[in-house]
């Protein structure tokens, strides 16, 4: 092979490692943003859910409240200030209970993406190895 034929390989090889390397740059930028639509749809997801359970939960309190509250005074004897607190003190500690779990679904969401993270980490090791 004459120098000029081994420049010219040396060149092919290093301008296909190159596209490659873009290649594999663009791959991981394309999952990424995969990644990161699908967390923000789940995050969406979880926080429209947690929304409409709380402004239903809140409608039907208050509906419950007043039947609690009047069966509290009629039928077992509180005053109605005696019933108003012990369903407000109910009352509150279910909120709190419900406050929880949708944390904890918000909680789950991974702001960093896992899969893409992982697979850069494997990509870089490949590089550094050849």
């Amino acid at each position: 092979m004459t120098p000029m034929k081994s420049g010219s390989a040396f060149a092919t090889l290093a301008a296909d490692v190159a596209a490659g390397a873009r290649d594999l740059a663009e791959a991981h930028v394309e999952q990424l943003k995969a990644e990161i639509r699908h967390e923000s749809t789940r995050a969406v997801s979880g926080g429209v859910s947690l929304a409409a359970g709380a402004a239903l939960a809140v409608i039907g309190v208050i509906f419950a409240l007043v039947a609690v509250v009047m069966l509290l005074v009629d039928r077992f004897g509180f005053s109605p200030a005696a019933a108003w607190a012990l369903v407000g003190v109910v009352l509150g500690l279910g909120g709190l209970i419900v406050a929880r779990i949708g944390q904890q679904q918000l909680t789950a969401v991974r702001v960093v993406p896992q899969h893409t993270m992982q697979s850069l980490r494997e990509s870089l090791s490949w590089i550094t190895r050849r």
